[in-house]
């Protein structure tokens, strides 16, 4: 069998494991793997399909063995391939971060259109993990600081790697509890963005969050603190904020559905500022933002 078949076959029995395991666009799916194998795990396919003349070594036939496995027991894509990409930028990914969301790209989009004629002099993550959202409204505002902070010190290493490479040179990170060990504001007017954790706990036990999220994505970045709910954890954001003064561009945040109105009032009577609440393109509550320069011009958004 000529090389060219063995990977028609190669593909086509990936392809054939995926679907039997229920994976969606299975074909899609093997075909990325493979590119993966051949480029090697972490670094990004160059090109944008399989290269005519493509052949596995030994190595890269144990990789995409493995590879298949995870992905069969649900293990996210980014997890396998070490990396995603994310608004306009290749970020490094691990299981010690979440997978980022087209939900959190969104965000950062509408982050971006708030700030039009208001460039940020900084710019603050809070719950940074991989640094996804603070690193894409980085890339659009090349001249602001980015200053990053997560409770995980796992999370931080991701976030550090993806800092060096995005944001060189302009960027810091620190292990810290939501603001607490934050003195005083940039100088400047500056943005805060956050993706706190805003799953309750209640919500696995009931079954209403996918079990592949459950059993793969870390558990500090979907569910608030042992102790506390949602609206304690972010209570206690709001009043950092508050202690430091709502900035002058704004402060965004992502949050869960159904939440909105909680989480609105209660950013209203900490900050003093009114909030509004925005809805992804599913039309489900998905942002919180205060104080913004701008109010997007999205029919999605009230308050």
């Amino acid at each position: 069998m000529s090389p060219e078949a063995q990977g028609r076959l190669l593909l086509k029995e990936t392809a054939a494991c995926l679907e039997k395991a229920g994976v969606q666009d299975s074909r899609r799916e093997a075909r990325d793997l493979i590119r993966q194998a051949l480029a090697g795990s972490g670094v990004p396919p160059r090109g944008g399909d399989i290269p005519g003349d493509w052949n596995l070594g030994s190595t890269q036939r144990e990789w995409l063995k493995d590879a298949i496995q995870k992905r069969v027991c649900g293990v996210p894509m980014a997890y396998i391939a070490g990396w995603t990409p994310f608004f306009n930028l290749e970020l490094e990914i691990s299981p010690a971060v979440l997978d980022p969301r087209p939900e959190t790209e969104e965000l950062a989009e509408r982050v971006v259109a708030s700030l039009t004629g208001a460039a940020p002099a900084w710019i603050v993550d809070v719950g940074c993990g991989s640094g996804c959202l603070g690193l894409a409204v980085a890339s659009v505002f090349r001249e602001a600081k980015l200053f990053a902070v997560d409770i995980s010190s796992a999370a931080l290493e991701v976030c550090r790697h993806n800092g060096v490479r995005w944001a060189a040179g302009r960027f810091a990170a620190w292990q810290g509890d939501l603001l607490g060990a934050v003195r005083r504001w940039p100088a400047g007017a500056g943005v805060v963005v956050a993706n706190l954790p805003y799953v309750e706990r209640g919500d696995a036990i009931n079954g209403r969050l996918a079990a592949n999220v459950l059993e793969h994505e870390p558990a500090t970045a979907l569910f608030p603190p042992v102790g506390e709910d949602v609206n304690a954890l972010f209570g206690r954001f709001f009043r950092d904020v508050a202690r430091l003064g709502v900035p002058q561009c704004g402060l965004w945040l992502e949050i869960g559905e159904g939440q909105g109105a909680s989480l609105s009032a209660l950013a209203g009577d900490s900050l003093g500022v009114a909030a509004g609440v925005g809805l992804d393109r599913a039309g489900r509550e998905r942002f919180l933002f205060a104080g913004c320069v701008q109010k997007p011009a999205n029919a999605g958004f009230t308050g």
